[in-house]
């Protein structure tokens, strides 16, 4: 369903033959489901001898409400557009409330066992609420935790251990090759000539394609594209430009604005790589050095 808007959003940069923006958009749009699917999808309760453990989203970690801190456990109903709806409530002995994530029932979906959840987690706050707080919780069969839970939790996994860095990836390699340019005509570097517009595709904003002529007339070249921040205003305008190498486009002297957000998009990618790193591949490397040990006489 995503890939027809997709290619219709990356088709005038398909027809200029611009492949690090594409990259760059393909790149970023992944890392955007990753972030979503990371905060929407990871809501979740479980609960064990310690107490209510849950997260809202699959951001941070998990909040743990201690059976001595809970006076009750209500049912709350509220009104929706397609009826009444049934969420599950903490009632704190301070008095403040805790809505439990994914007990829900008529919201997101019907969950005809939500009484029975509820009446199960009122059992463990009269056994384990009479008792002093553990010191280390044996862990305990959870109750609340649900198959959309446990599914969500292996999306999260799957998506960060292989989607994350393929995008990461993508956005730092082609964010790369703009960037480089954009840095030269940024610092002043390139040979500086004029810029002749011939051709504006204007949609959310206008793209001016033409003729770029250096001052020496050594570099002549047709049909490139003039980057963010040159005042072109009509067809036939002249404006100083510099080439930098880019196969598709010259800049506006100066340097324009494209280094600003090819820099922003090319350190996003590097840094949810670097995270990526340390999280999977160096972790797996910790946890084999803990299990192993010291090795005897060394």
């Amino acid at each position: 369903m995503a890939a027809p808007p997709l290619a219709l959003l990356c088709l005038p940069w398909l027809v200029s033959g611009q492949w690090p923006v594409v990259g760059m958009i393909i790149g970023g749009m992944a890392v955007l489901l990753l972030l979503l699917t990371l905060t929407f999808r990871g809501a979740w309760t479980k609960v064990d001898a310690a107490g209510i453990s849950l997260t809202h989203t699959g951001l941070g970690r998990a909040r743990l409400l201690p059976w001595q801190d809970i006076a009750g456990v209500q049912i709350n109903h509220f009104r929706t557009q397609s009826g009444i709806g049934r969420n599950v409530k903490v009632v704190l002995r301070d008095g403040r409330r805790r809505t439990l994530p994914m007990l829900l029932d008529g919201y997101v979906g019907p969950d005809p066992d939500l009484d029975r959840k509820v009446e199960e987690i009122r059992d463990r706050m009269s056994h384990y609420g009479s008792l002093p707080a553990p010191e280390s919780a044996a862990p305990v069969p959870a109750v609340v935790e649900s198959a959309v839970s446990r599914g969500n939790a292996r999306l999260r996994r799957w998506t960060w251990r292989y989607l994350a860095p393929a995008a990461a990836l993508m956005i730092l390699i082609f964010g790369s090759l703009d960037a480089v340019p954009a840095w030269s005509a940024h610092l002043g570097a390139g040979k500086h000539g004029t810029f002749t517009a011939t051709q504006v595709d204007c949609r959310r904003t206008c793209t001016w394609t033409g003729d770029f002529t250096s001052d020496d007339g050594a570099d002549v070249r047709s049909g490139v594209v003039l980057g963010s921040g040159g005042k072109v205003h009509q067809v036939g305008d002249q404006i100083p430009a510099v080439d930098t190498g880019d196969r598709v486009d010259v800049y506006p002297r100066g340097g324009g604005d494209d280094w600003i957000a090819v820099s922003g998009s090319t350190l996003v990618g590097a840094v949810v790589l670097a995270v990526w790193v340390w999280t999977v591949p160096l972790r797996s490397v910790r946890e084999r050095k803990r299990a192993t040990g010291p090795v005897p006489g060394i």
